[in-house]
Parts: structure tokens; sequence; C-alpha cells
């Protein structure tokens, strides 16, 4: 309690009174400082970006349950069970299903990211704010304390002096004493003010030296950066002749409108299915119907056969038996 209320008062006698004040820091040290100050600054706030621009995982360390959490990977799972739900004989399904294990693929490289991101980068960072960076600001605090003890004792020290020389006057040796005292504790002040100041100085060399290793974190963290989105590139590319494939071979194709080389290759027929279909009715029903290819038939049912052929859907052509002229048109509009 006694030391903190010469603190205090210290700091009153040199606010009000202009009582000597010491530098706190050399000005190499305030130099120093300043350098730290920006080291410090751009840690903290290079920091908080980069750790923005992660997902936020919370306090889950289990890759499962970190998995759960990458907005990829959950939209593979909405895809698997999307496509889950078609059946095997389904271009919709089969491409939702391969998109599924793409993206779970791409999550994978994200979390793999994610995890480096933390480990290489964001911990180093957080080590150098949480440790030297604690050590400089709690070293500096006591030598701004130290400093005030030291001038304080100066000031107790100069005041006894000044009073002892009219005490020896007198042969008062007790105030002589206490002026030997005095000396004793500016001296032991000033010896531990050295001593932080010298501290201080250290650490603050020490982070400042390892400006390098920083500068390479940063530089680590594009290198990074490069790799997820190569391989996440390598995935995507890897997919894409899976997935136009899929749908290259796929035999439900719309009929109407495809040139007849790809239908037949698709369909694996030697006859189009569309031809096949309707000359093989309108020889058994349609014939000798008048005006066969010259009398349009309902647009309604016409527009329903030619969507069921597109939908891959054997049509029952026998409701047309009375209206054989849409089968007709299907069959040239095709």
């Amino acid at each position: 309690m006694k030391k903190q209320f010469l603190r205090v008062k210290q700091i009153a006698d040199q606010t009000f009174l202009r009582a000597e004040k010491s530098d706190v820091l050399t000005e190499d040290l305030l130099n120093a400082e300043k350098r730290v100050e920006s080291i410090k600054l751009s840690c903290q706030a290079t920091q908080k970006k980069i750790a923005a621009c992660q997902i936020d995982f919370g306090s889950e360390t289990s890759v499962e349950k970190r998995m759960r959490k990458i907005p990829q990977v959950l939209l593979g799972t909405s895809m698997l069970e999307s496509g889950s739900s078609f059946s095997k004989n389904s271009v919709l399904g089969d491409t939702l299903r391969e998109c599924a294990s793409v993206q779970t693929k791409l999550g994978t490289e994200l979390l793999d990211h994610n995890n480096e991101v933390e480990k290489l980068v964001l911990k180093p960072i957080s080590s150098v704010l949480d440790n030297e960076i604690h050590n400089i600001n709690k070293l500096r605090k006591q030598l701004g304390k130290l400093v005030l003890d030291m001038d304080s004792a100066r000031t107790r020290f100069q005041t006894a002096e000044k009073h002892s020389m009219q005490a020896s006057v007198n042969n008062n040796f007790n105030t002589v004493g206490k002026v030997d005292n005095l000396k004793e504790e500016l001296e032991d002040a000033s010896q531990k003010v050295d001593q932080c100041r010298d501290l201080l100085a250290a650490e603050m060399f020490s982070l400042i030296s390892k400006e390098p290793q920083l500068a390479q974190l940063f530089v680590s963290f594009h290198q990074l950066q490069a790799a997820y989105h190569r391989n996440a590139l390598t995935a995507l590319e890897a997919s894409l002749p899976v997935l136009e494939k899929i749908i290259h071979n796929f035999p439900q194709k719309p009929v109407y409108g495809c040139p007849l080389d790809e239908h037949l290759r698709v369909t694996n027929r030697e006859i189009a299915q569309v031809i096949e279909t309707s000359i093989s009715f309108l020889l058994e029903y349609g014939i000798l119907e008048e005006g066969l290819l010259r009398i349009a038939g309902s647009a309604s049912k016409l527009k329903k056969l030619k969507n069921a052929f597109d939908a891959g859907i054997e049509p029952d052509l026998v409701e047309f038996i009375r209206d054989p002229h849409v089968v007709s048109g299907g069959n040239y509009r095709f």
C-alpha cells in the first residue's frame, strides 16, 4: 500500500508540481515500441479476418462433426437423398448421385484446408499475440511502475538531502543516516529500472527479429489457398467427363428435334421408336383412313403423344384408334 501511495503521490507531483520525470524508454526503445505496435496491430487484424474466412466449427474437434457443418457436405447429402428417390434408370438421379460424391470431395478438401490454416497460420499468430506481445506489454507496464518508484525515491532522497544540510549544522546524525538509506533505496530502484528496461528491450528486439517468420506465415496462408483451389479444381475437372457421359449416353432423351443418328445411337435401335410404333399402328388401324396425311388430328392429343415419346414412355395408341390422324401427325413431325 505504501508503494502504491508513493506512486500516486509521484504522479500528482509530476502533474501539478512539475517534479522531475524520467523517460521510461530510450529513443531506440521508442522506435522499437512503434515497430512492435505495428506488428501487434497487423497480426491482430489479419488473424481476425483470416478467422472470418474459416468455417466456424465452435468447440467441435471431431472430424465427423466438423464435416456436418461444411456447406458442400450438406449439399452433397441433400443431392444424394434426392438422387436416391429416383429409380436406377434415371438421368437426373444418376447425375445427382454423382454430384453428391463430388460435393463430398470438395467438402473434405475444404475441411483439410481449414484445419491446415488453423494449425499452420492462426495458431502461430495466436502464439505471438499471447506470448511475445503479452510479455512485452507486461514488462512495459512493470517498467512504468519501476520508473515511478525510482522518481519517487529520487524526490525523497533530494528532499532529505536538503534537510540534512541544515541538520548537519546542528550535528543531527539521525538525518544523515536517513539520507544514506534513501540513497540506497534510489540506487536499488535505478538498478531495477535498468534490469527491467534490458528485459523489455530483449523481448522487443526478439519479436522484431521474427518479422521474416511472421511474413512467411502469410505466404503459407496463400500457399494453402492455392493448394485447396488446385485440389478442388482437380476434383471438379475429373467429375465433368463422368457427368457429361451420364447425360450423353442416357437413352431417355427428347426424340423430337434430336438428330436421327443421335437418337438411334442412344436407344441402340436401327429404326426410330416413333417411326416404328407409329407405322405399325397405322398399318393396322389407319391405313385406309381418308386424308391420313392431310387432315390434322386433335392438338391436345398430339401434344400428349409427342410428350410421351420425349419422356421415354411407351404410349398406349389404342386410344387413337378413332383418331389415327394424331398418330400420323406425330410421325410427320418427327
